[in-house]
């Protein structure tokens, strides 16, 4: 992490510069799409609606709803990650591309 506390983005003294360390950045993508894959194996446990019969909650026989929000942070996160490695690839091409212009290296 920088002074900034962000991870892979620091400011450099020269003209107030901003550098992306792309490495890191996509590291950081590559731990998030890591921790998405464990939590997608998280399986909530099920029990018949009869190991309960004539309990008020017989009927809730699964964690449904636990389910489905893990299932959407899982996408909310495999699609940040997602978004992350390409908004790294615009910005090192606009590196290149500004370097092929101005003939000086970023």
């Amino acid at each position: 992490m920088n002074r900034a506390g962000h991870a892979g983005v620091g400011q450099h003294a020269d003209m107030g510069t901003v550098r992306l360390d792309a490495a890191a950045v996509r590291a950081l993508a590559d731990s998030i799409l890591d921790d998405a894959a464990r939590l997608h194996e998280i399986h909530w446990p099920t029990m018949g609606s009869d190991a309960l019969a004539g309990s008020s909650v017989s009927a809730a026989t699964k964690c449904s709803v636990a389910e489905d929000r893990l299932a959407d942070v899982v996408a909310h996160l495999r699609t940040w990650a997602s978004a992350v490695g390409v908004s790294v690839a615009a910005i090192e091409q606009a590196e290149m591309d500004h370097d092929d212009r101005l003939g000086g290296s970023p």
